[in-house]
């Protein structure tokens, strides 16, 4: 069986956030996933796949985008 739970980790010590009476004296084995890591990993890859070359000589007019 596998559950996935949220949890903090503070002074050295795993604090699941909600209680998991299944497993009370067992054995469990944790895999970590640092969301934060992930979260940017994955607007930096948005970034590479949206990227546009733009000419050097390019020109954004403002005015020209408000007249449509």
């Amino acid at each position: 069986m596998y559950k996935i739970a949220t949890a903090t980790y503070n002074n050295n010590a795993l604090k699941i956030d909600e209680k998991l009476d299944f497993c009370e004296g067992k054995r469990l084995k944790v895999i970590i996933i640092d969301e934060e890591k992930k979260k940017k990993d994955n607007f930096l890859e948005f970034v590479k796949r949206s990227r546009i070359n733009i000419p050097k000589d390019y020109k954004f007019n403002r005015d020209e985008l408000h007249e449509r």
